[in-house]
């Protein structure tokens, strides 16, 4: 089955970004005094709201140097202090150092290389989509094809084998987007990076991928024996795809990976959008009691493949419409900054920001009212509310709270402002 090429245009430069963020945030930082002064230093420095990009071009579309450089609140965070510990105990076993996590997400880019664009195609041409329409009620013969194309390690693929049924799988399959390699140039270089990726049947994900997180959830306490061998198993491929399978930052993918488009909004006024997820509405990460988002996220599918390419701006406005009611002419631009290993159960996600001139307090508001299908409470965070919560978590909002990403895509946010 043939694979998809996804390029990622890195803008590099753009807004001042730094090629490496370092980490570590002292207790002192949260004494009031001098946290007063840092936020008020950093203020200085911060763009103002607008109703426009500078220049009037949106960032995403940018390809100049310009624009403010991080501020120390960003050069100030560490992955030591932001890495779960299970990100952590990942990261330490491997021999290549340098990789920046926050929660269980793991950077896989340059920290803050703004992604241009991204392209999707097949290997030899455009993608015949028609090839892929989703498959109701799929055999037992189908699914044996999925698994030849979505696990290259052997053990992946004897696991998903046993789950195989007798006949058939009922219910409906789309095909999704799987990522096969990431290859990249190195640090510095103008090279866009590049996503391989291939489609994949929902089977293999909600099978192998949707298993994972719920072998999590038991904990390594769990005497299932099938779960363990998972937990062990997602522990050595990511070991693998950091370490051995990683050439200088290019990546080769032993495991299904789907490929997820997610974004943090922001209005005008600063203030960014924080959604609690609905369970019932089928969110692996809400299931397993990650509930608290920032703000969205969409799987790729193949039927986002438009002339052999996909749009992951489109991707993302797609889903601000259906999810937050945001209409695109209310998106003022999008940013893609970040490529992310989601460590537990192993899917990859573009990370960006969003900016909107509608007011995210109203659309908080509707998810407090139950307005809005997929959330069932929201809140606003100021940026200084926001830094907080990526240093602090606690209560309501602690770390095992929040969506594998959400973190990451706050500090994105503040990445953004200059802060």
């Amino acid at each position: 089955m043939p694979s998809l090429e996804v390029v990622l245009a890195f803008v590099e430069g753009c807004h001042g970004y730094t090629q490496e963020v370092g980490v570590a945030v002292s207790e002192e930082l949260f004494s009031e005094q001098v946290w007063t002064a840092r936020w008020t230093e950093a203020q200085k420095t911060a763009r103002p709201p607008s109703s426009e990009f500078p220049d009037g071009v949106p960032y995403s579309t940018r390809t100049d140097a310009g624009g403010p450089a991080n501020g120390r609140i960003t050069e100030q965070l560490t992955t030591t202090d932001l890495a779960s510990e299970h990100a952590r105990a990942t990261l330490d076993a491997v021999s290549v150092p340098g990789f920046f996590a926050v929660d269980d997400a793991i950077c896989l880019t340059s920290w803050a290389q703004p992604v241009g664009s991204v392209i999707c195609r097949t290997v030899d041409g455009a993608l015949d989509s028609s090839r892929y329409q989703r498959i109701e009620d799929p055999t037992r013969g189908q699914l044996e094809q999925a698994i030849d194309t979505s696990a290259r390690d052997p053990e992946v693929s004897a696991y998903l084998r046993q789950q195989l049924p007798e006949d058939v799988e009922h219910g409906t399959h789309d095909y999704k987007v799987s990522v096969s390699r990431i290859l990249r140039g190195k640090p510095g270089d103008t090279i866009a990076p590049q996503i391989l990726v291939e489609p994949q049947l929902w089977w293999v994900e909600n099978t192998f991928n949707r298993q994972l997180l719920r072998a999590h959830r038991t904990g390594p306490a769990a005497a299932d024996k099938e779960q363990s061998h998972l937990r062990d198993l997602a522990g050595r491929l990511v070991g693998a795809l950091l370490d051995t399978d990683n050439d200088a930052g290019n990546y080769r993918f032993r495991f299904p990976s789907s490929l997820y488009v997610e974004v943090a909004v922001i209005d005008q006024d600063d203030q960014i959008l924080l959604l609690s997820k609905d369970p019932r509405a089928g969110g692996g990460e809400a299931q397993s009691g990650r509930r608290w988002t920032c703000s969205m996220e969409q799987g790729v599918k193949v039927s986002d493949i438009v002339a052999g390419q996909v749009d992951i701006t489109g991707v993302a406005l797609g889903g601000l419409k259906r999810e937050l009611g945001i209409d695109s002419t209310d998106v003022l631009g999008i940013e893609f900054s970040a490529i992310a290993l989601q460590s537990r159960h192993l899917n990859c996600a573009v990370l960006g920001v969003a900016r909107t001139c509608r007011s995210v307090s109203d659309i908080a508001a509707d998810a407090d009212a139950q307005r809005l299908d997929y959330f069932t409470a929201g809140r606003t965070a100021t940026l200084q509310e926001a830094t907080e919560l990526i240093h602090n978590p606690s209560g309501a909002f602690a770390r095992d709270k929040w969506h594998v990403t959400a973190r990451m895509r706050m500090i994105l946010a503040l990445a953004q402002r200059g802060l």
